[in-house]
Formats: structure tokens, C-alpha cells, sequence
């Protein structure tokens, strides 16, 4: 499943802040079935083991040397999402690593970039979906000014354990909402995406429930109940 978010922003001098995303009902992923990775290992030279990863993440940035002047655009920086430990009442947090990216010299390279997020699932006027947000962007590297154009956000459908993503189990249409401000517009710009499960027919299992209501047992005056 791939989340893709674009950004036109109004100068050189704004950059993307915080990317809100929340998910059609339904659409849901098990942290249960990859391994668990924290936020020190994520950052250190070994890294969060492979059995830990749920996804991909593609940056595309413009790097602006001399702006307006001289920019370099359409860099593309790729990464891996991985499943790292929760904090508090959290449910799940994603961790990204933005791999470094080599530049022309004699432009300093860009470093290795970390990303986390909580995963929260919270009811709304449709169901309960999945919400995430990546919060406070980073708006340069190495002393460049690296402006973000858009994210490609792509979650496994089996991580190491098994199944990560689940599509919903319902065929009606659903609508997925992606929210993003900037740092010099702390307003949120919102785009929906709507799309309709298919093969519902085919489930391999058919849920059902029943209840019966009944008066209680009498019991005998003065009788106690262990």
C-alpha cells in the first residue's frame, strides 16, 4: 500500500513541516508480525535489523545552493520504514531512515536523515482508522537548504512474521485523508482519496453473532453466593 503526498510551495524559503495521514476504516497494519526495532538502535551504525521493516519511503527535494539562482531539483533520497518499540499508550511507531545521498562535488553530502512517528487508531464519523503524522521536517542538511517536494510512503503487505497490511473487509467506498502545512503556513491544506474494496464475495470466513436474553435462577431467601 503506497501513500503519496505532493507539496507546490509558494518559495524557496518555506518548507514542508509536519504530513498527517489518516486511513480508510479497515485499512489497518499488524505491528504484531514484524520484529521490534528502538529508536537508538534505528540511529546507530548497525541500524534496526531487516526482520524489523515494513516499507519504503521515497523523498523527492529540491536543494537550493544559491535561490532563486542556482537549485538543484527532483532529488530523489530513498529509505526503509521500520516497526519501532512504542512509547506510552502508544499503539505502533514507524521509524524511517532517509539514506544519505551523495551531491556534485564539491557540495557536501547529505547525511542520514531519522523520522518517527506514533500510529494511533482513532474513531471518526466513518469508523476507526489508522492516523500517523510526522511532525517538525527537517528544512536543510549539511547547511543546504533541502526543500521537500513530495513523499512516497509504501507499507509491506508481509513483514517478517506475516501479514502487515489488511485491506478492509468491507466493499463499500472508503476515503483516506492526507493533511500537510508548512512552516510559514501552520494551516493544514487537506486532499481525500477515495477508493472501493473489490472481492468481498471471496472472504474466507462469513462472521455471524448471537445473544439470547433470560430471567436469572431464583434463589432461596437468605441464600449467598460464593
Amino acid at each position: 500500500m503506497t501513500i503519496y503526498q505532493h507539496a507546490t510551495l509558494s518559495s524557496a524559503d518555506d518548507d514542508v513541516r509536519d504530513t498527517f495521514v489518516r486511513l480508510a476504516p479497515g485499512l489497518l497494519g499488524n505491528p504484531q508480525n514484524a520484529a521490534v526495532c528502538t529508536s537508538a538502535t534505528l540511529r546507530s551504525d548497525a541500524g534496526c535489523p531487516a526482520a524489523a521493516k515494513v516499507g519504503t519511503v521515497q523523498v523527492t527535494a529540491t536543494i537550493h545552493l544559491l535561490p532563486p539562482l542556482v537549485s538543484l531539483p527532483d532529488q530523489v533520497i530513498d529509505g526503509t520504514v521500520y516497526n519501532l518499540k512504542p512509547t506510552g499508550v502508544e499503539p505502533a511507531r514507524l521509524g524511517l531512515k532517509l539514506e544519505p545521498r551523495v551531491l556534485p562535488a564539491p557540495l557536501p553530502g547529505l547525511p542520514a536523515v531519522y523520522l518517527e512517528s506514533p500510529v494511533y487508531l482513532r474513531p471518526g464519523a466513518d469508523g476507526i482508522g489508522l492516523e500517523s503524522v510526522f511532525a517538525d521536517q527537517p528544512r536543510e542538511q549539511s547547511g543546504l537548504n533541502v526543500q521537500i517536494t513530495s513523499v512516497r510512503l509504501t507499507f509491506l503487505g508481509k513483514a517478517s512474521k506475516g501479514s502487515f497490511m489488511r485491506m478492509p473487509t468491507s466493499c463499500g467506498p472508503l476515503t483516506s485523508v492526507g493533511r500537510v502545512n508548512s512552516y510559514q503556513m501552520p494551516a493544514f491544506s487537506e486532499k481525500t482519496s477515495v477508493f472501493t474494496p473489490t472481492g468481498c464475495d471471496s472472504l474466507g470466513f462469513s462472521p455471524s453473532a448471537e445473544g439470547a436474553l433470560a430471567r436469572p435462577a431464583p434463589r432461596a431467601r437468605g441464600a449467598c453466593r460464593r
